[in-house]
């Protein structure tokens, strides 16, 4: 996993299996038994290492975040009890949420895991406006019917009813302390993403088999794997996502492709079906600002991108 701060800082995990690994100065060697070993690296702006640390071998990153004071916030899931930063993390499943902060040194924070008996991995995680974490991934079922529950702190959420390969969705405040959490009854098996714009509004991202219902939206599979996209609004009053959907945002991908890309003079968006009507494409610059938007019509549109400003 990977990680940019907004001051060019990268952050880098994963493991490896030789017995050195380098990094710039910087070297690491495998425990004492061999096998796998986990690490985490900080990269400057130019590329020269600042320091490479290991990390826990039975900790597995999926996704990493940093904010403007250089903290690192990572997830994924654990397949062992271990003790992080202090805080013991107690193994509930064959795998569990994890969720931990680092500094900018490397140094652990807090640590968190959340799950069941089963398996429950993070795929993703977004930081909003207020800084609170928001994380993503894979719930399990139990034979499609309500049954299945995670934990997270002393809450349960209930695994859907009729699920086929539940998400959930969960926040937590940069103390690593629970928020709230929401399961939706599909789009948990393979990688799911979740992304938060600079209005605050989030976008959740995967692909489902079972009936998932956004607000007023409802999408219905079609015997095989269609991906969704779904936004849900900023509530500026209480500073959180809320949990209502825009209604023109969630479309079923019935094969939505972009080309070429990247694109300098031209860009064309093309799908399989005619767009609903109404249907539009929202332009954002490299720092998330706000650029324009174009209607799209038809199954194919092309963009003339060389007349906008430069860095969408």
């Amino acid at each position: 996993a990977m990680a940019v701060s907004s001051n060019g800082t990268v952050y880098i995990s994963g493991h490896y299996y030789s017995p050195v690994v380098y990094a710039g100065a910087f070297s690491l060697a495998t425990s004492a038994s061999g096998g796998k070993a986990n690490f985490l690296a900080r990269y400057d702006a130019n590329g020269n290492c600042d320091w490479v640390k290991s990390m826990n071998e039975h900790i597995n990153v999926t996704a990493m975040t940093a904010n403007a004071q250089e903290s690192i916030f990572m997830t994924g899931s654990i397949d062992t009890g271990i003790v992080e930063a202090g805080y013991y993390l107690n193994h509930l499943g064959r795998q569990d949420v994890y969720l931990a902060k680092y500094n900018a040194s490397g140094n652990a924070v807090w640590a968190k895991c959340a799950g069941g008996n089963k398996n429950d991995i993070a795929n993703s995680i977004s930081i909003d406006l207020c800084g609170n974490l928001w994380i993503s991934g894979q719930m399990s079922c139990v034979n499609g019917i309500t049954g299945y529950s995670m934990i997270f702190e002393s809450f349960l959420l209930n695994e859907p009813m009729w699920s086929y390969d539940p998400m959930f969705v969960a926040r937590y405040d940069t103390l690593g302390v629970y928020a709230n959490s929401m399961a939706l009854p599909s789009g948990g098996d393979d990688e799911s993403g979740i992304a938060i714009d600079n209005r605050g509004n989030f976008y959740l991202g995967g692909d489902f088999q079972a009936v998932m219902t956004f607000g007023s939206n409802v999408l219905t599979p079609a015997g095989h794997e269609l991906g969704f996209i779904a936004k849900y609004h900023y509530d500026s009053a209480v500073c959180h996502s809320a949990i209502v959907l825009d209604a023109d945002a969630v479309k079923e991908n019935n094969g939505i492709s972009l080309y070429p890309n990247p694109a300098y003079d031209l860009c064309t968006i093309q799908s399989n079906t005619v767009f609903p009507p109404g249907t539009k494409a929202e332009f954002f610059d490299v720092t998330g600002r706000y650029v324009g938007t174009f209607p799209l019509a038809g199954s194919k549109e092309t963009i003339a991108l060389d007349t906008w400003q430069a860095g969408i």
